[in-house]
């Protein structure tokens, strides 16, 4: 059965071996693809034209890159003859897009909006229409989607506020900043919240895995003097843009790294290894993405190396850690989360 991505993208195919004609070649922004068949499918079809696919997450951007689908992780200005937008997870984050694509088509470009029922599309049509009250939009397949045009706007200050409102800013409760789309960026989560509380001082190299916009290690780098050098490894280039802003002061010791800890070669003789590992894909849960995490910890630290890591309580990391560990325990189970230090 199709997912909703694939559903959307299916209509963005037919939709250009039909009603919608492209001038050949002309120059395309398409923001944050999800990797489905149908997007690839799409991708490919655009090939003969200026094709620029802007993508800040590793994963997805290696997967793409397989297909030799090019991608960009520097968000262009354009202008555009023509733009493809289908919303992520994050709205905040999708109406940026949206709104960036729209201010900077050429006169005579247009943007193609599209979005499964699913994933919102009546919410996303009542935002458009506070810019274009004539908005009309088509449906499809269980989709909606419309064709914008920039003579369309009538209230560019709200297309200015979506896009500021995307922009790096300070979490809640906390000096640092993190930006909406990333992990936590709205509010401190409180298995990172337990992990700091418990994390030792430490010296030595060490590395943050998974690291997001940098809490955890802001809280190392603050304590403990005496670490000579951090590794920050993250797969979403847009929070390591935040983690370079709230760790200026330690700037000199970081080490910023945007890759798929899962795929790609990692900083090896680590003295110590924090983190608090993603366990979803999409909106669906898999506990092999932490054991891919222990496992490449174990691999990156020297032996008699400490991981520090917190994670919900139901999921099983202890066999994999019996695995690779001589020693481990259990320092915190609070608030359905629990803090265990392992020793190489």
């Amino acid at each position: 059965m199709e997912n909703s991505s694939d559903i959307t993208w299916s209509v963005i195919e037919r939709l250009l071996n039909g009603e919608v004609v492209l001038r050949k070649p002309s120059f395309i922004w398409i923001p944050q693809p999800e990797f489905c068949l149908s997007s690839q499918n799409v991708l490919r079809s655009l090939k003969e034209h200026h094709l620029n696919v802007w993508h800040t997450f590793r994963p997805t951007v290696l997967a793409f890159n397989r297909m030799n689908i090019p991608t960009d992780h520097a968000q262009s200005s354009g202008p555009y003859d023509f733009a493809i937008c289908v919303p992520t997870r994050q709205r905040v984050e999708s109406l940026a897009h949206i709104a960036h694509a729209w201010m900077n088509l050429k006169p005579e470009g247009f943007l193609l909006f599209a979005c499964s029922n699913e994933q919102g599309a009546r919410g996303y049509l009542s935002y458009l229409k506070e810019v274009f009250p004539e908005l009309e939009a088509e449906s499809k397949s269980k989709c909606r989607y419309a064709l914008l045009k920039p003579d369309h706007i009538s209230h560019l200050e709200i297309l200015k506020q979506w896009i500021e409102a995307a922009a790096a800013q300070r979490i809640p409760n906390s000096e640092l900043v993190g930006a909406p789309g990333i992990f936590g960026w709205n509010k401190v989560d409180r298995g990172s919240e337990l992990l700091i509380e418990t994390i030792p001082v430490l010296q030595g190299v060490g590395a943050d895995l998974g690291s997001g916009y940098g809490l955890l290690s802001h809280a190392v780098l603050t304590r403990s003097p005496e670490v000579s050098a951090l590794h920050l490894v993250e797969a979403e280039s847009r929070a390591l843009d935040c983690a370079r802003i709230n760790l200026a002061s330690f700037k000199d010791k970081c080490h910023f790294h945007w890759q798929d800890v899962t795929k790609e070669s990692l900083p090896q003789e680590l003295d110590w290894v924090v983190m608090n590992p993603p366990f979803h894909e999409g909106q669906a849960t898999n506990s092999q993405l932490g054991q891919f995490f222990i496992d490449i910890a174990a691999r990156s630290l020297k032996p008699g190396g400490h991981l520090y890591l917190v994670a919900n309580k139901f999921l099983a990391y202890e066999d994999i850690l019996d695995r690779h560990f001589k020693a481990k325990s259990r320092i915190v189970e609070k608030d359905g989360f629990k803090v265990i230090h392992a020793q190489r």
